[in-house]
């Protein structure tokens, strides 16, 4: 039982909601015609499990949850009374982490740094073939990716474990795995985010809010702080090393602009294109979002205003947030694969992107599609 006997509030999404004193964030938001997943209500089957951006999580509300979920801020809305005001997150596939506990782990012949993994799920998690799974790892790291393969029951699992150039290697692959207990982050369920879904719809604008921004003009102020930034971050820059920070402070601010206004005003690609080739983990989209909210705070934003802009920006969190790059949509069902290489002769002479020596006419040359980047047939040799 809270021996705080205050009302709090809670921004989730779009919205702004009262939670009475001895009241659950879930009653709360269910009281209000919030339409969230739940379950037990007693802390128990995770359905309802949330993530916490700002504001204290009641240590009641994060019992049976891994270190791993406490540490993203995860709790249960089901059994947390609030001691302040929160802002919260619906939960993705990245925030669900399971106990697993070891039983194979072999090497496959036919395919190198690729193993078939048994395990044991330490809690019912149902999944289906083609399900993906991550191995947590330490943060920072790169976590493998396993495929699920085969399901004997709720708990017994069997996955394809294929390790990438850059991932991180479980200790486990080595020596005797059975018995040996490890964390697994998922499922991602196939097709789910892989770039075909539906993207997510332009939620509702909210003029009244632009206009207490200075009809825009705070908005302006704050990007310009806010990729000042993230130039200088080493985790977000090297995604923008050919785009010159005046043009992200536009393109966003128009972009911005229609989502708050509903005026026309933005003429570029949507988030999922613009974001389809970069690999973007949910801890990435929150480290951003601290460095805009910092930024938002500097330049006098209200909460009222903070957590709106926020919502807008959560909105699209589905069409950035993914394991792989995703392909380039070139029409209603018509995508395009751009991370991959093609080979042309040159009609006139031009410069090697990585040695800088003149390529000839008629020499073949191999380009990356995406970032058009020439090879020289001395670099691609």
């Amino acid at each position: 039982m809270s021996t705080d006997n205050k009302e709090h509030v809670i921004y989730f999404e779009s919205g702004k909601y009262t939670v009475r004193a001895d009241e659950t964030v879930l009653d709360a938001l269910l009281r209000q015609g919030v339409n969230v997943p739940f379950s037990c209500k007693g802390g128990v089957c995770q359905a309802c499990m949330m993530r916490c951006v700002e504001g204290e999580v009641p240590e009641r509300a994060q019992r049976g949850l891994v270190p791993e979920q406490q540490r993203r801020g995860c709790l249960l809305v089901c059994v947390c009374e609030p001691q302040t005001d929160m802002s919260l997150l619906r939960g993705t596939p990245e925030d669900h982490v399971t106990e697993c506990m070891l039983h194979e782990a072999t090497p496959l012949a036919e395919a190198e740094n690729t193993f078939k993994v048994k395990f044991e799920l330490a809690r019912a998690c149902p999944m289906t073939i083609g399900d993906r799974l991550r191995v947590v790892s330490p943060e920072g790291a790169v976590e493998p990716l396993m495929e699920v393969t085969a399901v004997d029951s709720d708990w017994d699992v069997t996955a394809t474990l294929r390790l990438t150039e850059n991932a991180h290697r479980p200790d486990w692959l080595s020596g005797d795995p059975f018995g040996v207990m490890f964390f697994v982050r998922g499922p991602f369920v196939e097709g789910s985010r892989d770039g075909f879904q539906p993207e997510q719809p332009q939620p509702q604008p909210q003029p009244e809010v632009w206009q207490a921004l200075g009809d825009g003009a705070k908005v302006r102020v704050v990007l310009e702080d806010f990729y000042d930034r993230v130039y200088e971050d080493e985790r977000l820059a090297p995604f923008f090393q050919h785009v010159t920070k005046e043009r992200l402070v536009e393109k966003q601010y128009s972009f911005m602009h229609q989502l708050f206004t509903g005026k026309k005003v933005y003429f570029g690609n949507r988030p999922r294109n613009i974001h389809h080739w970069m690999v973007i983990s949910d801890d990435l989209m929150d480290h951003r979002r601290r460095i805009l909210d910092a930024a938002m705070l500097r330049h006098g934003v209200t909460d009222e205003q903070r957590h709106v802009w926020h919502a807008y920006e959560e909105n699209y969190r589905p069409d950035i947030v993914k394991d792989e790059a995703w392909p380039l949509k070139v029409g209603e069902n018509e995508y395009v694969d751009l991370e991959s290489f093609d080979k042309e002769v040159l009609l006139e002479a031009t410069l090697c992107d990585y040695c800088g020596n003149e390529v000839l006419a008629g020499e073949e040359v191999i380009y990356h599609r995406r970032t058009g980047k020439i090879s020289c047939p001395r670099c691609s040799s």
